[in-house]
């Protein structure tokens, strides 16, 4: 674990608007994702806010095409992913999004982040596919995104790995 939190602790992507993230000391482990601007933490981002965010993305440049570059980040999320090279294809995706291409690049970059941090959760059974049903209602089945942020608590792990498994992942 100490090798992991190494690792991780390396990865703390910086803005042009002044602001990052990087993984902290959460409640019982390492891997809360922390946003900071001007050097000073933030609110907490949460999976409502950034399901919120990638449907508004969605409008703008199609549902499937923002999913389609989510799974990207997905299948990046890792531990032992070449963080450089991670940085770098967000980057290039954030690109299609014009306007939005700096608000795109963050997010992002925070949603790898929480994902990689849902696989280094202790006992972690679902890890990162719990977010990637999240977005797949949001996005593809147009789910509100406040139930599909909510909608797998007190939910067996076991289930929602049937769910995400009936959807092809």
């Amino acid at each position: 674990m100490k090798e992991e939190v190494k690792y991780l602790n390396r990865f703390n992507p910086k803005f042009s608007d002044n602001s990052s993230y990087e993984f902290t000391f959460g409640n019982f482990d390492p891997w809360c994702v922390e946003y900071y601007k001007g050097g000073k933490t933030q609110k907490r981002i949460t999976d409502t806010t950034s399901f919120k965010a990638l449907l508004r993305y969605g409008k703008h440049v199609g549902y499937e095409n923002v999913y389609r570059d989510f799974v990207e980040v997905y299948d990046m999320a890792y531990v032992g992913t070449d963080l450089n090279e991670v940085t770098r294809r967000i980057e290039l995706i954030s690109e299609k999004y014009g306007v939005y291409q700096l608000k795109m690049n963050k997010l992002l970059h925070f949603l790898f982040m929480c994902m990689v941090a849902e696989e280094m959760k202790k006992g972690a059974v679902v890890g990162k596919k719990m977010k990637r049903l999240g977005v797949h209602r949001v996005l593809i089945e147009g789910i509100d995104p406040e139930i599909a942020a909510r909608e797998t608590d007190h939910v067996w792990s076991k289930k929602i790995l049937y769910w995400c498994e009936k959807r092809g992942f």
